[in-house]
């Protein structure tokens, strides 16, 4: 439903106003401030820009739910990348000429499962010479960016390798060599430094002359290249980047703090207090790991035999998505852990008398993201804040 304070209720992942099967609690309430996530996807591509740096949303972390892919298609990216075929067949439609990207290695079957949606693919991550020879047969024409590994220790042609695999890559006529693209911070953490992106583009620039070739495309990274750029650091080399976290959440992928020209509280999570009473804060005996294999760390929070402190037993829990990725958006609060329906905080400091029947409210890192949205309108309530 729509109220006149622009906020609306979606039941259902396409994100209309049609009617769900069935009627979600009010709680947990999965809210998305959509505003905020279209500013930060334009300070983005506008940082870029005047260093003929092309921003790509990446679009992955909201699991297809149109409600988020609308707020960065808004700011009308010249491109996006997601990793699912289907989502990105779904994505982006009614936006006449945006170049859309598929981020994650594909193997034949799921090619061939996705026959009649390649289509909306413009471009293909390719790291092994089969995953050429599939895209000739299955979609010839096919644009394709060879992932190449700098570092991250994930997926992508060693730097030693990229020579002779482009080299192989070439003699495959039904395909278009389109670009070049690297990754750090999401597997092996290495940060993307200027001389770990000039290598990258050294190793490039080596391969294009002995192969009498031009990448059209160098794509520098993720999120965690626009301190680099914000310095105006980058490789001029570099003309792409693929930005998820920082236009979802407006944090550095680096250090996880916020960046101070981003919006943060972008996305986060009411959820209802179903209890909340003094109770002991250790209890005598001996401790082992709880039923998802944790050992609860209560020294963090100095307490000690004898004490009490006041809990709040929150409705949410690891049943509904990635709780370990929330932090308290109220001063006071501390998470102390969770089970898989509640979520239990020490209120002890907080300002508010809080009580049974009262909420809470967290905010959400990536982790936490991307899981929430696989339920967004599904298994969770979910409020789009439009304002």
């Amino acid at each position: 439903m729509r109220t006149s304070s622009g906020i609306r209720i979606i039941s259902n992942r396409g994100g209309g106003e049609a009617v769900c099967e069935k009627t979600l609690p009010p709680y947990p309430l999965l809210k998305i401030a959509s505003a905020k996530i279209t500013e930060n996807a334009k300070k983005v591509i506008e940082l870029c820009s005047p260093q003929n740096i092309s921003a790509y949303p990446v679009l992955k972390a909201a699991c297809g739910f149109a409600p988020a892919v609308e707020a960065v298609l808004k700011a009308r990216p010249e491109g996006i990348f997601d990793s699912s075929i289907t989502y990105l067949a779904e994505s982006g439609r009614d936006y006449a000429g945006l170049k859309r990207g598929l981020l994650k290695l594909s193997a034949r079957r799921e090619l061939a499962g996705a026959r009649s949606r390649l289509d909306a693919v413009d471009y293909f991550f390719v790291s092994d010479i089969s995953h050429i020879m599939e895209l000739s047969e299955i979609k010839p024409g096919a644009m394709v960016i060879v992932a190449v590994d700098s570092g991250d220790l994930r997926e992508g042609v060693p730097l030693d390798e990229l020579n002779r695999f482009l080299a192989a890559a070439l003699k495959f006529k039904k395909i278009r060599i389109f670009g070049a693209a690297t990754n750090h911070a999401c597997f092996s953490g290495i940060v993307p430094s200027a001389p770990i992106i000039d290598s990258f583009v050294e190793k490039i620039e080596e391969a294009e002359r002995k192969n009498r070739f031009s990448f059209e495309m160098v794509s520098g990274g993720n999120s965690s290249l626009i301190s680099l750029i914000e310095e105006k650091k980058a490789n001029p080399r570099v003309n792409n980047i693929r930005a998820g976290e920082a236009v979802f959440l407006g944090s550095d992928v680096l250090s996880r703090k916020p960046i101070a020209w981003l919006e943060q509280n972008t996305f986060t999570v009411e959820a209802e207090i179903v209890e909340c009473r003094e109770k002991e804060s250790i209890l005598e005996g001996v401790r082992t790991q709880n039923a998802f294999n944790e050992v609860i760390d209560f020294d963090k929070r100095k307490t000690r035999q004898g004490a009490k402190t006041k809990r709040a037993i929150v409705s949410l829990g690891k049943k509904h998505f990635y709780v370990n990725g929330i932090k308290p958006l109220e001063r006071g609060v501390f998470v102390l852990g969770a089970s898989s329906d509640y979520l239990i905080a020490d209120v002890s400091e907080c300002a508010r008398d809080i009580r049974c029947g009262d909420t809470l409210e967290f905010a959400l890192d990536y982790a936490a993201l991307m899981s929430a949205m696989r339920g967004a309108g599904k298994f969770i309530s979910c409020m789009v804040i439009n304002r």
